[in-house]
């Protein structure tokens, strides 16, 4: 569990985060962040950027909202897991895997909404701290060529907080069940 904007401006660790620091990782973040931050993707910069900015003109308080925010978030899950039921199952992502945009020539707006539309369905349990998972489940037509291209399209699972393992056990089983998945990557697919 980790808040992105927070880990960024605090010099490659988390504030208020509960759990296991792997202080080596927290030291070679930092220094990449001090020497390698121009290698970052676009949408990585965003956040370091906007991070500044809300910490310099809000300081702590969105910061707590959102921590707050949680609290609720985390509650609500709990109890469905607690009363309705083990695993949560869901698409990865909302909607069927888009085109990439060029990142060399593509608008910054397109770029970041291909990005940002993608985490609806598991930026949630980075909050909750909720175990999740995403497992290929098949294979769709993709592209212009669809006869010779596919794309993922992933299962999310998502269990109970600390119950890691049966989150595990629970995805390994729907491998076994589902088979191998054939996948067409073809060198004409036109993926970008």
């Amino acid at each position: 569990r980790s808040c992105y904007v927070t880990q960024f401006c605090s010099g490659g660790h988390g504030l208020g985060v509960k759990g296991h620091f792997m202080a080596d990782m927290m030291r070679y973040q930092h220094r990449g962040m001090a020497t390698q931050a121009k290698n970052l993707s676009l949408t990585c910069k965003l956040f370091v950027l906007l991070g500044g900015y809300i910490h310099e003109k809000y300081g702590g308080e969105l910061y707590g909202r959102g921590q707050n925010l949680s609290r609720t978030v985390t509650e609500a899950f709990d109890t469905v897991f607690e009363k309705e039921c083990d695993i949560l199952l869901m698409p990865t992502l909302p909607y069927t895997p888009p085109e990439l945009p060029d990142m060399e020539t593509a608008p910054i707006k397109d770029a970041l909404a291909t990005a940002f539309g993608m985490i609806s369905n598991t930026a949630p349990y980075n909050v909750t701290g909720h175990p999740a998972i995403s497992i290929p489940a098949a294979f769709i037509p993709y592209g212009e060529d669809s006869d010779s291209c596919t794309a993922p399209v992933g299962l999310m699972m998502v269990a109970a907080r600390k119950a890691d393992a049966k989150l595990l056990q629970v995805a390994r089983a729907f491998e076994l069940l589902r088979g191998e998945l054939s996948c067409k990557l073809a060198p004409e697919c036109s993926r970008k």
